[in-house]
């Protein structure tokens, strides 16, 4: 990084965005108006912080930009950081934000004689569908 290259924040868009926005700002920074307006296709957004420039990317391409360096921090889920993995990641702080919920589901007719601590003894074990490979195995 040059003496004279603005820092960048990675954001991710959607429900993280919206939590973490508060702490943004409580922390002093304030985005450019076009920041707030979802529609707007702009990837780089500068601050009232000469020096810090915000981009907002998709939620499991933060860890991506801070890794290769297209950003310098970022705010990530711990789902993202266990999926990708990337040894040039640390993560110093949980924001205490973008906790996420587990379903389970099954048909209606089952739910009455079902019994869920009987599945891993029935089929000998539990599988779950997910598009995070290795958070699931974890």
């Amino acid at each position: 990084m040059n003496a004279n290259e603005k820092l960048v924040l990675a954001l991710p868009k959607g429900r993280i965005l919206e939590e973490v926005m508060p702490l943004v700002r409580h922390a002093g920074i304030e985005p450019e108006p076009a920041f707030d307006d979802s529609k707007s296709r702009q990837l780089r957004f500068t601050t009232n912080v000469p020096e810090l420039d915000i981009i907002r990317v998709r939620s499991f391409d933060v860890a991506t930009f801070v890794a290769f360096g297209a950003a310098h921090l970022g705010v990530a889920g711990n789902d993202v950081l266990m999926e990708f993995d990337y040894s040039e990641i640390y993560a110093p702080v949980d924001l205490g934000i973008g906790y996420c919920r587990l379903a389970v589901a099954e048909p209606a007719a089952m739910v009455k004689s079902d019994d869920p601590q009987q599945w891993s003894s029935i089929w000998g074990c539990v599988g779950a569908s997910s598009t995070w490979f290795r958070p699931g195995r974890r």
